[in-house]
Order: structure tokens, then sequence, then C-alpha cells
């Protein structure tokens, strides 16, 4: 394993609060990842709606695999997932 490779899963369970704590987690596993400001959000952005998307009431998992140089997010819910990928840009 890398020295930047990491993977964990973040089950939330449709509370209120679940879109907060998971931006707040987004905006550090990115910039640990090596993104900043507007491309940092727009990733923040794209899986707080793939959340929503999932009804907020109802738990979901968002799961990170950085491996490869490469950070997978994955939002899943009710047996389906929503992806991206991006490139790790930290060294």
């Amino acid at each position: 394993m890398a020295v930047h490779d990491f993977a964990f899963v973040l089950t939330l369970p449709g509370h209120p609060h679940d879109t907060e704590m998971l931006n707040d987690l987004l905006r550090t596993v990115l910039a640990h990842a090596g993104y900043a400001g507007d491309t940092l959000e727009r990733l923040v952005k794209q899986v707080t709606r793939a959340r929503a998307a999932a009804a907020q009431a109802e738990p979901c998992a968002v799961r990170f695999d950085a491996h490869g140089g490469e950070l997978q997010i994955v939002v899943s819910h009710a047996g389906r997932d929503w992806r991206t990928t991006c490139p790790v840009l930290a060294h």
C-alpha cells in the first residue's frame, strides 16, 4: 500500500445534520488528496447531490478509496451506487 492509499466507509443514518458532516469530511479528504478551491467545491457539490438523491431521511453509505493515485468516492443507497473517480494530486 502506498503512503497516500486509504479506504474507509461512512454510514449516514439519515439525520438532518448528515449533509453538514459529510461536507466537512469531503473537504478534509479532498484536501488530503490535493484538491482546493473551485475544484474541491465542485466535487463536494457532486457528492452532496448524490447523497440528496438517496433520500436524506434514509441511511446510505459513502465509501472513500484512494489507491494507485486515484480516489474513488461511492455513495450507496438501496442497492444503487453513484460513483466518481479523480486523481490524487498530493504527493
